[in-house]
């Protein structure tokens, strides 16, 4: 549910005859035995089983005693989403917002159904209109970013990372998806200079962003930089047959054809598939060892004939 990230759901921890007593009442229909919190309490729990039905009629009543509460329309909502889709959940959350124009939390839900929607100019806009109210919380600019980037203003998309980051400086992700938006629009040394300010920001996590930096090393053909960094990953997990195959493709690219032959044999021995198959046949083949291509060439084509009667 996306409102889990706002803050909004409220944690209530009830004694056992409570819950009892609050699940009996409910079954009978009877609501006016529950206090407020027992029946949000009681939402919360059929909506995290995907009740979807009953949390509905607990949010009906919660609606019903105080239409100021954000928690039942907002419950409502997601699961109008999950049963219906996002288009009809925004309308749910539009139709409190009439009344609550100035719900930050609510206001950004409601821009996230619309981008889930596919509505991102609608999204654009009511992740502005959220920023308008609260402009010192990062996470609405965080979300407009996400809807200019998909639709490829990522110009804008940056504006918003940048704005996210000065609001967060400590966040990895931050720069992560920043690093990304640079690379949308082929601005390859700023992108790694993002995941290099990740990695100084979260060093635990610096595996999944020296990767991305690998692979945009190799993006600008500084191949002897992007095998430096999958070597440094591959010490920590030597296990990945996609990192040895990157390598394998940087080594080939570097006419290391021999190395090349190494990294894609330890792909090999860890998924035979009929593309490292293919990758080592070649690199065979520039060594002048036609028989040893041929046979790789055999196996390639055995792997995908394997593959394709798997799939039928």
């Amino acid at each position: 549910m996306r409102t889990s990230k706002t803050g909004i759901f409220r944690i209530f921890v009830l004694p056992a005859v409570s819950i009892v007593l609050s699940c009996t009442a409910a079954q009978a229909g009877d609501f006016g035995k529950l206090t407020n919190i027992q029946l949000e309490d009681m939402a919360k729990k059929e909506w995290s089983h995907r009740r979807c039905p009953k949390a509905m009629a607990l949010c009906d009543e919660l609606i019903r005693r105080n239409p100021k509460n954000p928690f039942p329309y907002i419950t409502r909502a997601a699961c109008i989403d999950f049963t219906v889709g996002p288009r009809e959940a925004a309308a749910e959350l539009s139709r409190y917002l009439r009344t609550h124009p100035a719900d930050y939390e609510t206001i950004v839900d409601l821009g996230a159904y619309y981008a889930s929607d596919g509505q991102h100019q609608k999204a654009v806009a009511t992740f502005s209109e959220a920023i308008k109210l609260l402009p010192t919380n990062p996470e609405a600019y965080h979300q407009r970013s996400i809807a200019y980037g998909s639709l490829k203003q990522y110009e804008k998309a940056i504006d918003d990372l940048t704005a996210y980051i000065k609001l967060s400086p400590n966040s990895r992700r931050g720069y992560q998806w920043r690093a990304s938006a640079y690379q949308q629009t082929g601005q390859w040394n700023k992108a790694i200079e993002d995941l290099n300010r990740a990695m100084q920001a979260s060093p635990r996590d610096s595996s999944e962003f020296i990767i991305q930096r690998a692979d945009l090393y190799a993006k600008i053909k500084e191949y002897k930089k992007a095998i430096a960094d999958y070597d440094t990953v591959l010490k920590l997990n030597s296990l990945d047959d996609t990192l040895w195959f990157k390598k394998g493709q940087a080594l080939m690219n570097l006419k290391e054809y021999k190395k090349a032959i190494e990294a894609f044999t330890e792909t090999i021995e860890l998924n035979e598939s009929s593309t490292a198959y293919y990758a080592r046949s070649e690199a065979y083949e520039k060594l002048n060892n036609h028989a040893a291509a041929v046979k790789d060439k055999a196996a390639g084509d055995e792997q995908k004939n394997k593959r394709a009667i798997e799939r039928l």
